[in-house]
């Protein structure tokens, strides 16, 4: 149907009074509104919500924790790691090497201290000297006089996924209310349906920030982690975690790369879709390469990004896994090298926390895979499938953090 411009000016609607505001599809998606059930999209925001309230509280019980636990002897319970740096010593070394605390035995000695003499010292071999050129140079490392507390290091990540899931929580409300207005303007209805046919079946919905804005909290948040990690191990060189922490980093960008290359996959399917129900056959010189993006190069891009993140977070937890394991039962304190063993709860946090991250790349591999077979819906309708990857990865965040933050607390700082 179409009007004149002179029955625009009079106020006339392009929309027949007997036309529905919202398609039949449409109706039909809003069966929740009948049985007084949510729609799968709708409890999202409910679930990023409460895990936004969940990690608000944990950060304001470990901050009541520091202030209120103490030890017996009045101290806070926390753990401080002293970080080292590694680097090269330029030259001949004394022969034969004496290791430091060889060394201060036999300052002991000297000092005619017997008593301490005899204060346990590990028999690791030293490192062995290069050359370069023809300079010998060996490897040493140095105190840095700084150290990480492993109590804020578990307030900082709680902190931060609070902080983010709570502004994805806000800005998905502001938008939300910014679609509602726009249709109010434009359609001049406001009937509940209407509303609830945009807060479900927009296409924005499922574009909505909280899609892009967890890799960004992911990027920190899990850097901290895995230096929390890593200082349970025993891995206190500084340059090894900063390498650790934005290799984490860098994971969760690439992820983030693959998500928006998915978004722009499917913005250009809808558009496709459009233009054949409303022209029939897509002319392929209408649009040249069109075909060939949608089917090789962006799928390409998105799997590339994707697996490349495997790499890279695969490299953290071979470096966690290898240190720790290298430095089992390594140097010997009693002969034996048996009483130079981590205790049994490290074990639980770094497998636990390795299966929590790698049920995150798995996440995104579903949901690949279901966009590309199909298997999740990729209509005006936004499928259980979809809403189910974004609550998959609320839900592991939430108990990634929580596992790891009371398991570093009941092993570390909790009374014995």
């Amino acid at each position: 149907m179409s009007i004149t411009a002179a029955q625009a000016s009079e106020g006339a609607s392009p929309v027949p009074a007997s036309a529905p505001l919202v398609p039949a599809r449409d109706k039909r998606s809003l069966g929740p509104a009948q049985d007084g059930c949510a729609p799968p999209c709708c409890s999202l925001w409910t679930l990023n919500a409460i895990a936004a309230a969940v990690h608000g509280a944990w950060f304001v019980v470990f901050i009541l924790l520091w202030r209120f636990d103490t030890r017996e002897d009045g101290e806070r319970r926390d753990i401080t790691y002293p970080l080292w740096v590694s680097y090269a010593t330029w030259g001949d070394l004394p022969s034969p090497p004496i290791p430091p605390l060889l060394a201060t035995a036999i300052d002991r000695i000297a000092a005619d201290d017997l008593a301490l003499s005899n204060a346990g010292y590990p028999t690791c071999e030293p490192p062995r000297s290069a050359m370069v050129g023809s300079m010998p140079v060996s490897p040493a490392a140095e105190d840095t006089g700084l150290v990480l507390s492993l109590h804020w290091l578990v307030v900082s990540f709680f902190a931060l996924s609070f902080a983010f899931q709570f502004a994805a929580a806000v800005f998905d409300l502001a938008a939300r209310a910014r679609r509602r207005r726009h249709r109010r303007i434009v359609i001049g209805d406001t009937s509940a349906d209407v509303a609830r046919a945009d807060d479900t079946n927009d296409s924005e919905t499922r574009e909505s920030v909280s899609t892009w804005l967890r890799f960004v909290e992911y990027g920190f948040s899990a850097a901290v982690m895995i230096v929390a990690i890593a200082l349970q191990v025993g891995l206190m060189d500084a340059w090894m975690l900063f390498a650790l922490a934005t290799l984490t980093w860098a994971t969760m960008m690439l992820g983030l790369a693959g998500e928006r290359i998915l978004a722009v996959e499917r913005r250009i399917r809808r558009v496709v879709i459009e233009l054949e129900q409303r022209d029939g056959a897509l002319d392929p010189e209408a649009c040249p390469g069109l075909e060939i993006s949608v089917e090789r190069s962006l799928p390409m891009a998105r799997w590339a990004t994707h697996l490349t993140g495997w790499v890279t977070q695969g490299v953290v937890f071979v470096v966690i896994i290898a240190h720790f394991f290298q430095s089992q039962g390594t140097c010997e304190f009693d002969g034996t090298g048996e009483d130079n063993v981590a205790p049994d709860f490290v074990y639980a946090i770094v497998f636990c926390e390795l299966g929590l991250f790698a049920l995150f790349g798995l996440t995104q591999m579903c949901q690949f895979l279901s966009h590309d077979y199909g298997w999740c819906v990729d209509d005006d309708v936004t499928s259980t499938a979809c809403c189910s990857v974004e609550a998959a990865y609320i839900v592991q965040s939430l108990v990634s953090k929580t596992l790891l933050g009371w398991l570093v607390y009941g092993v570390n700082f909790a009374p014995s």
